[in-house]
């Protein structure tokens, strides 16, 4: 990615991550882009080198937004478990409920099966995901909050797989990622950590 400007480049990352997470990316091509941003392609092609290049980028913006959003969201808790609480909820509602992302998580995924970049990027976070929930765990074990358990990484990538599988669910039943259903899905994960 050439960073000549990195505000506008965010932008360009913002709108391709919208239209990405609308439409889906094979339906998505730099034209739309630009329209969504308000520029020509040209300035398009000036921070991208190809649509490719638009694809890391937007994963990227996806990642370090989601990881902003958490942090900002477990700064309110006063206690271990509390985080731990907050940081799965936080993961209910905008990984499983924000339609939009679960459109954009799925065409990632998708694309990681034939696209060894997507799919190393794709990895990175999900390292990044684990480690973050295991420390909460582990923090959350430290403070007696939580019963010690030794199989802190096993259950965390449990959890984030049957976070998955709801949203692999939800696109043959909508309703399984409804806001009825939020604090049930919270639940449930969190069970699969503090039992």
């Amino acid at each position: 990615m050439r960073r000549k400007e990195p505000e506008k480049a965010e932008n360009l990352l913002r709108c391709a991550l919208k239209l990405f997470s609308e439409r889906g990316i094979a339906k998505v091509n730099i034209d739309a882009i630009a329209a969504e941003a308000g520029v020509t392609k040209g300035s398009v092609y000036h921070h991208f080198k190809s649509k490719h290049e638009l694809i890391l980028g937007a994963c990227q913006h996806y990642y370090q937004s989601w990881q902003h959003s958490t942090y900002q969201e477990i700064a309110k808790a006063k206690t271990s478990l509390e985080k731990l609480e907050l940081a799965i909820s936080h993961s209910v509602k905008s990984c499983l409920l924000d339609e939009k992302n679960r459109v954009f998580t799925f065409e990632v995924l998708t694309l990681s099966l034939y696209d060894e970049e997507v799919r190393r990027s794709w990895s990175q976070f999900l390292d990044t995901c684990t480690h973050f929930y295991i420390g909460l765990v582990d923090q959350a074990i430290k403070d007696e909050e939580l019963k010690a358990f030794s199989d802190v990484r096993e259950r965390v990538n449990y959890m984030l797989c049957t976070m998955e599988g709801v949203k692999q669910q939800a696109i043959f039943d909508r309703q399984v990622c409804s806001k009825e259903n939020e604090q049930r899905i919270v639940d449930q994960l969190f069970k699969v950590l503090a039992t």
